[in-house]
């Protein structure tokens, strides 16, 4: 049985209110391992116009799930996927490849996701692509589609999934003005990036040490395949790389930035590189034999984490 706790406020909370901490379902989402049904005065009957927000993870997916119960009486569903304006600062022919690869992920995204609804095959499912700030785009949507309730997923676990997933569900919050879902990422912390038993984190506190310890961490893992996620603040969490080769980890102390290069020495194989200008603070996960798992990077504009795989 799935488990909801529901209030009869959303949208339109005054600044004051903010202030004053009256915006109890909404630090109960951040928090709560339910989904949170958040739903205006007069709600009285199941949604017609339904809007789910889609992305690349796979919180998207919880959500749907977690609306099933709701979708009874739905008779027009919008999968809806913002994609940020600004695109990376990569290699055009990189950037090429990254595009492809987005379209085939997002593909697939909408895909499971109408999968994870089950609805009946005569109930309208229309996807949607927008481009812009997460929040403002979902909130103009469901306006324009005259939506009964907006369904989106959001992490809180980790100091990522805290920092994206409560931002994006603020705004949702804050400004919505139809009935709102907002469903929990609930796998186990074992599965997390950061955190979770079995798992340590050592935090490099010591900036003049940076640059021996990522040559370390590079002699380590040279080699393993990666996954590269971008949490960044203005265009939000991205999967930038996947599938490729540890090249190497350093840090100049002249520039005040981390580099991280991705690729072989083969000619003709694929390269990525990403420089993290002015980071604040460094940190390796390893598991409990004292296997690397993750470096996180953090700085102003956000955090870089990098997933470690086996070798390639």
């Amino acid at each position: 049985m799935r488990l909801y706790s529901a209030f009869a406020t959303v949208g339109g909370l005054s600044m004051v209110s903010r202030i004053l901490g009256t915006e109890t379902p909404l630090r109960i989402a951040r928090a709560a391992d339910v989904p949170i049904l958040c739903v205006p005065p007069g709600f009285v009957q199941l949604p017609r116009v339904v809007v789910v927000a889609v992305d690349l993870g796979a919180e998207c997916v919880r959500a749907a799930a977690a609306a099933r119960p709701l979708l009874g009486g739905a008779t027009r569903i919008f999968l809806v996927h913002v994609k940020p304006k600004e695109r990376l600062d990569m290699p055009e022919d990189l950037a090429s490849e990254w595009e492809q690869w987005y379209e085939r992920e997002l593909s697939d995204a909408f895909t499971r996701v109408t999968e994870s609804l089950g609805v009946a095959a005569d109930v309208s499912v229309t996807t949607e692509v927008r481009h812009g700030g997460t929040g403002r785009e979902l909130l103009a949507f469901a306006a324009t589609a005259h939506a009964d309730l907006l369904v989106a997923g959001h992490g809180h676990r980790s100091r990522v999934e805290r920092f994206f997933g409560g931002s994006v569900a603020s705004q949702l919050f804050r400004g919505a003005q139809c009935a709102l879902l907002l469903a929990p990422d609930v796998l186990p912390e074992s599965h997390l990036p950061f955190g979770g038993p079995g798992t340590t984190t050592e935090q490099l506190e010591d900036r003049a040490g940076w640059l021996d310890a990522l040559v370390a961490f590079t002699e380590r893992n040279a080699g393993r395949v990666v996954t590269v996620e971008l949490h960044d603040r203005r265009l939000g969490a991205q999967i930038v790389a996947q599938r490729f080769r540890l090249g190497g980890v350093d840090y100049d102390w002249r520039d005040d930035a981390v580099e991280l290069v991705l690729g072989g020495a083969v000619a003709g194989e694929r390269h990525f590189a990403h420089l993290v200008r002015g980071p604040t603070s460094i940190a390796i996960q390893r598991t409990r034999d004292g296997r690397d798992r993750a470096l996180c990077v953090e700085s102003v504009d956000g955090q870089l984490l990098v997933l470690l795989g086996e070798r390639g």
